[in-house]
């Protein structure tokens, strides 16, 4: 005997946890120290409290005990309707018409991720993930039994390297039949770099062409799409894949907490737009499939009231409070982003989001370094720091500016 009962798969620590960075800032400051904490991403008002919308919450307060039976395996059709109503705005009636739509209610962004990598690859083969990435994809990869690589999400301007992932997937075409991309954008996790149309549109003709030799899925990671410019509007990722022709299967992963507000209640959605309707049948039963056996059925009492909220009469009162706060979180990144400037402290290319990074020479050193001034910030990489500043309030940033001038 050997008291080794763990299975091979399922050995490996990550090498920054963010939890547990997260939970050593708390413990510091239940100590009673000034902790500066820009571990979580998790948007935070200026007094500490969690970011939330009232429309949704008071949703929650009215019904949440209401319908706690078990949901559909795919999720209450309110779910469905509202959700993507939410994304779709006046071109609901247009798009339900136009395509199949392969939907399932999930357990976060995170059980989105999980679904779509297990039913779009085999075990053994190679998802491609972006160089700079939120950890959590290769974790996910793992559990799925698949590998990853990489491919450069810069190019030496500072723009998305859309060459370098063309080359990728030529390289893995040969060996695989099917490839599955992940595209975390808009608001990239940990980066905040958002492609803009031009190179949007470019990177969607790219993959048209590669599409005539081999399947391609992308996975449109859109967990922060509402902090992207008007949220009243639809997104132009959406108006950019419907007013094109499209060669290859793109895929959502949607999440109802950054910008719901429903962080603990693990919500979240998988879907796709197909006009064929065997493909559309495949892709639904796979995702039941998935979900049957993984945790059977999503979180029901909250797939309920966010149905209610996004189908109710005060739909724009919820609206207009989502688009508060992303005003709220666009004043403090831009006011971040001019501190770090006028520090001469370099960043990595950002438009709009949660987070922050910044190169160095030894990410784990700094953070350590940090650390003894009572300052937790994520190293993601060996040469790359996160800051959550979606946690931060102005005064927190000024003070973090000024640690990080000292150290860096």
């Amino acid at each position: 005997m050997n008291n080794n009962y763990i299975a091979n798969r399922s050995k490996g620590k990550m090498k920054s946890d963010i939890l547990k960075i997260g939970a050593m800032a708390k413990a510091d400051k239940a100590l009673g120290n000034h902790v500066i904490d820009a571990t979580i991403g998790v948007f935070l008002n200026d007094d500490k409290s969690i970011n939330t919308v009232p429309a949704v919450i008071d949703n929650l307060n009215n019904n949440v005990t209401k319908n706690v039976g078990y949901a559909p395996i795919t999720g209450y059709p309110a779910f469905k309707e509202g959700l993507l109503k939410w994304y779709l705005k006046d071109q609901y009636e247009k798009r339900i018409n136009e395509y199949y739509i392969p939907f399932g209610a999930t357990l976060g962004g995170t059980g989105a991720l999980s679904i779509a990598f297990n039913i779009f690859l085999d075990p053994s083969q190679v998802v491609l993930l972006p160089s700079i990435m939120w950890g959590n994809y290769k974790l996910i990869a793992k559990k799925a039994g698949l590998k990853h690589d990489t491919y450069q999400l810069f190019n030496s301007e500072g723009n998305f390297n859309i060459t370098n992932l063309c080359t990728k997937i030529e390289e893995y075409s040969g060996s695989q039949s099917n490839i599955l991309i992940v595209l975390n954008d808009p608001c990239q996790n940990p980066t905040g770099y958002s492609l803009s149309d031009e190179e949007h549109l470019r990177l969607i003709k790219k993959l048209n062409k590669l599409s005539e030799k081999v399947n391609i899925t992308v996975i449109y990671d859109i967990a922060y799409l509402d902090y992207d410019g008007n949220n009243k509007q639809v997104h132009r990722i959406f108006n950019n894949l419907f007013n094109n022709e499209i060669k290859f299967l793109p895929v959502f992963a949607a999440s109802c907490s950054k910008v719901f507000g429903m962080y603990g209640f693990r919500v979240g959605a998988i879907f796709t737009f197909v006009k064929d309707e065997e493909l559309a049948s495949n892709i639904t039963s796979a995702i039941e499939s998935q979900i049957r056996g993984t945790y059977s059925s999503p979180n029901g009492p909250a797939l309920s009231c966010l149905g209610n909220a996004l189908l109710g009469e005060d739909i724009d009162k919820l609206s207009n409070e989502i688009y508060t706060n992303t005003l709220t979180l666009k004043v403090r990144t831009t006011y971040f982003i001019d501190k770090l400037n006028e520090a001469n402290i370099k960043h990595l290319p950002y438009k709009s989001g949660f987070f922050v990074c910044l190169p160095c020479s030894d990410a784990y050193d700094i953070c350590e370094k940090l650390k003894e001034q009572h300052t937790y910030l994520i190293p993601i990489a060996d040469d790359i720091v996160r800051i959550a500043v979606c946690s931060l309030n102005i005064s927190e940033i000024d003070e973090l500016v000024m640690v990080l001038k000292e150290v860096m």
